[in-house]
């Protein structure tokens, strides 16, 4: 059996549009043209898959499998004629980037930054949500590339995830808190003062309040919830509040000058940072530049990921 995609392709324009002259339209074809397609499709098929009516064309059961069909192959034919038409303008290809949470509040934006002074026609799409979230966007395709700290600890065959660094809470206040210049500060010290935590849809946030009770930080020593990280940054620079963050984060903060580590013997290792990609990604060598450039500086950062 021989079908031809561009009907099948032209199946889906109809029933998204739910009519026969919008989708002849809009592929600039003719109409009558479009239905002789839609007629051949459907002697190839041997099945019914339009029917007209008052409201406009309606697909079958049989046509909405079809016209699902029809949606990927449109969809694969629209990112493979906007690669090449990028590639004649030397705009190499556009990532598509989920990063969870706690990386989306500018971490990561020196790494880009240097990415895209590399690759200068390059775009990078940011989308933020929880780990789960967007791997579950990263199997549907609608991401290339997730950073976050979620492991996955089964082997994949839709995509590849490979730890960056480790990652624990750490304590931090503003430059000049009083508790920065302690040595050692034990839980007793911290009882003096304020605390912000993260919000409770915040994916964290269960890891922060085991964190804080083993501190034996009680709930009337809490003051702010809120995941905006600029809040908290300019919450901590006005006050002598305290607050726990992934330290991946606290440590950008605290090598750019805002604000101080307060040491504490307590540990609270979370999921190491890492990066997940799919394994056949249609722009696969775009992909793996990015990926590799993500590794590397982590690599120069953080220095390499240990086995444990």
């Amino acid at each position: 059996m021989n079908v031809d995609p561009k009907h099948i392709i032209q199946l889906h324009m109809i029933v998204e549009l739910g009519s026969y002259s919008q989708a002849a339209e809009k592929l600039n074809i003719t109409q009558p043209g479009l239905t002789r397609n839609i007629r051949v499709l459907e002697e190839r098929l041997g099945v019914k898959l339009l029917r007209r009516g008052k409201t406009g064309a309606r697909p079958t059961d049989e046509g909405k499998v079809i016209a699902a069909y029809g949606k990927k192959l449109f969809e694969i034919n629209q990112r493979v004629s906007g690669y090449f038409d990028g590639l004649r303008v030397g705009d190499f290809g556009k990532i598509r980037l989920g990063l969870a949470y706690t990386l989306s509040n500018a971490y990561l934006a020196n790494p880009i930054h240097e990415y895209l002074e590399e690759k200068t026609h390059s775009v990078i799409q940011v989308s933020s949500g929880s780990t789960l979230e967007l791997v579950e966007q990263l199997q549907a395709e609608k991401v290339d590339v997730v950073l976050g700290g979620v492991q996955i600890n089964k082997a994949s065959d839709d995509y590849v995830f490979e730890p960056l660094t480790k990652n624990y809470l750490m304590v931090i206040g503003r430059k000049g808190h009083p508790l920065v210049s302690k040595v050692q500060v034990e839980n007793k010290d911290l009882e003096a003062f304020r605390w912000i935590i993260s919000a409770e849809f915040d994916p964290i946030r269960k890891d922060v309040d085991s964190f804080l009770s083993a501190l034996g930080i009680k709930k009337n020593m809490i003051s702010l919830e809120t995941s905006s990280t600029s809040l908290i940054i300019e919450t901590l620079l006005i006050s002598d509040y305290l607050v726990a963050l992934p330290s991946v984060i606290a440590q950008k903060l605290i090598d750019v000058g805002l604000m101080s580590e307060v040491k504490i013997t307590e540990v609270h290792n979370l999921r190491p940072i890492g990066v997940a990609y799919r394994r056949n990604s249609i722009d696969e060598s775009f992909v793996q530049s990015f990926v590799t450039h993500i590794k590397r500086w982590f690599a120069n950062h953080h220095g390499p990921m240990e086995n444990s």
